[in-house]
């Protein structure tokens, strides 16, 4: 018996096993996640190791982070809300405020350039593809001046109203309720509109493509002139009005540069076309009008 049970003590030696290291448990896992979030929390709390409730400043994170603070479904109704106009219901107060951000905005603007660019190129296709000495190449300079131009409008349309704002608040003692946050909000998502416009712009009829930017026109601007109007109403007639109509005349300015530019091979070929039709129709006049003499002169020789 005692060498048996030797021998099942042997066995149990055996299947021994030892744990230098213990294995990971699910109470481990918590702890990273926690000293995650803690970590998260040190990058949004001030120098004193207290949650900050001032406005953050600009080389804090928090400060970039509440720009993009939005989630899609908040995304997804501005842009719905800027290309839909209601009379009773502001942009501006109704869907931005309190939050305004920069994530839908600078998708809007990217979008656009994109757009802009590669439909201007495939209208160009359309329009001179029958012709038979045409050799069809992409146009990368429409992508960069496309660029270049959406920035500089959304940069510097905004500043002029937030001017404005700041010369009646700091010279005629009137407060306007209008950050630059939110101006730069407003303007951005006021060129949500152009975005399926520029796509139907490829279609190479310019009867079509003037409908098309009227409509956006109307669309935009009544978003945008009435958002801006209920911040400024309180300012004077002779400050608000000349304002609202170079706001109007910068949109306008805008819209009717992206077609007369970057599709404007529909316009100029339309031209050609006409100019050769009132050439030859001219031509064919001159010469009936130059035969009838001779017509005149050799029936009077037969008689």
């Amino acid at each position: 018996m005692a060498a048996s049970s030797d021998h099942f003590v042997q066995q149990d030696n055996s299947q021994t096993h030892r744990f230098n290291k213990p294995p990971p448990s699910a109470i481990d896992d918590e702890e990273e996640e926690i000293d995650n979030i803690d970590d998260q929390e040190k990058l949004l709390v001030d120098d004193e190791g207290e949650p900050s409730t001032e406005t953050p400043k600009m080389w804090k994170f928090d400060y970039y982070r509440r720009l993009f603070n939005v989630d899609t479904s908040e995304v997804v109704s501005r842009l719905f809300w800027s290309v839909v106009f209601h009379p009773r219901r502001s942009f501006l107060r109704h869907s931005l405020r309190p939050t305004p951000d920069m994530y839908g905005p600078f998708w809007v603007a990217v979008t656009l350039v994109f757009s802009i660019a590669i439909s201007g190129n495939i209208t160009d296709y359309f329009v001179n593809a029958g012709k038979p000495d045409f050799v069809w190449s992409y146009d990368f300079h429409k992508v960069l001046l496309s660029a270049l131009v959406i920035l500089a409008y959304i940069a510097i349309a905004p500043l002029f109203v937030y001017g404005i704002c700041r010369y009646l608040h700091t010279k005629q003692n009137i407060t306007v309720d209008l950050s630059f946050l939110e101006c730069l909000c407003i303007y951005g998502y006021s060129l949500t509109v152009y975005i399926p416009v520029s796509i139907l712009w490829s279609i190479p009829y310019a009867i079509l493509q003037w409908i098309f930017l009227i409509s956006a026109l109307i669309l935009s601007l009544s978003v945008l002139i009435k958002s801006l109007w209920l911040s400024l109403h309180s300012a004077p007639i002779r400050i608000s009005i000349p304002t609202c109509i170079i706001v109007i005349l910068l949109h306008c300015g805008l819209a009717m540069g992206f077609l007369l530019y970057f599709f404007n091979s529909v316009s100029s070929t339309q031209s050609e076309n006409l100019l050769t039709t009132t050439v030859s129709t001219s031509t064919s006049l001159n010469v009936t009008s130059t035969s009838s003499p001779l017509t005149t002169i050799t029936a009077a020789e037969k008689v």
